[in-house]
């Protein structure tokens, strides 16, 4: 099972490789209100939770509160993993 952590790490990786260097974001940096979290930066990390975690965003997913930061993104994940592990 993918842990939290462990997910958090990873989206912080590909978050960190996709935007400027003097940017530094940690698990509860807010990516909405920081500007980090554009549109094609969301296009493209929703592939990449797709590609990697093999699920899935809904155009009803894609709300603030979901994307707010790598913490609260990496809960959804870990719950959704853990519901189709369980089905």
């Amino acid at each position: 099972m993918t842990g939290t952590a462990n997910i958090e790490q990873d989206l912080l990786k590909f978050i960190g490789a996709s935007i400027a260097r003097s940017q530094a974001v940690d698990p509860q940096t807010d990516l909405v209100t920081s500007g980090i979290l554009d549109s094609m930066l969301i296009v493209d990390l929703i592939a990449h939770i797709e590609r990697t975690y093999g699920v899935s965003f809904e155009s009803d997913d894609i709300t603030p509160a979901v994307f707010q930061n790598v913490a609260s993104l990496s809960a959804v994940i870990a719950d959704r993993l853990r519901h189709v592990q369980a089905a």
